[in-house]
């Protein structure tokens, strides 16, 4: 810490909080990727903070993740310019407390019914449709909206859903030729309805 900081008063409050013992490890992180003097100052008083702002809020190490320094960044603007590197930094420290294992690794967030559903979808337009990349993107695009548009709930329930009566066919033959002889047409019907349902959340909004 005397490397960076000459002043002893400016030192000694920077050894409050749960965070300390991990100070160390972090300056010297700071020394391997080559960080300024003046940056180096400016991180360590940064998770000096941090660390203050955990014990006043009764947060143990232990718990801290990506949410609790979200949480930290607000409140910090109230009272402090929060500079363009800060979150970086926060999250470098994060890094580090998870590899010196302070901290549990994070949880893989569920897969929607949804996401599964249309990334099998992808497979399918690629795999055996052979569609380029951009034009099976914007199938999954529409397909993903109107997925969460029909069930809201989560739940995909695949045998509920008639295209015929959704392209409004009168004959099921002529809803299989639609989609499987001319499938640009279903990117071209995705982007005319995704500037649809963009309009209608301006209005909304």
């Amino acid at each position: 810490m005397q490397q960076f900081f000459e002043d002893s008063r400016i030192i000694e409050p920077l050894h409050q909080g749960p965070l300390t013992e991990h100070f160390g490890s972090y300056i010297l992180l700071l020394k391997q990727q080559g960080y300024s003097r003046s940056s180096a100052q400016a991180q360590i008083l940064l998770i000096s903070r941090l660390s203050q702002w955990l014990e006043r809020n009764g947060i143990e190490t232990c718990t801290v993740d990506a949410c609790t320094l979200q949480r930290f960044l607000r409140d910090y603007k109230r009272k402090r310019r929060v500079r363009s590197g800060d979150a970086a930094a926060l999250a470098r420290f994060l890094v580090l407390l998870r590899q010196k294992q302070a901290v549990p690794d994070p949880q893989p967030a569920p897969v929607s019914a949804q996401r599964r559903v249309t990334a099998k979808f992808q497979r399918y337009l690629v795999q055996e449709r052979k569609l380029s990349q951009g034009t099976s993107a914007y199938c999954v695009r529409f397909a993903y909206r109107f997925l969460c548009e029909r069930f809201k709930q989560g739940g995909v329930k695949l045998g509920c859903i008639r295209a015929s009566t959704y392209l409004r066919h009168g004959h099921v033959t002529d809803t299989y030729w639609y989609l499987t002889s001319t499938p640009e047409l279903l990117a071209a019907a995705g982007k005319r309805l995704e500037k649809r349902w963009e309009v209608r959340n301006a209005k909304q909004q």
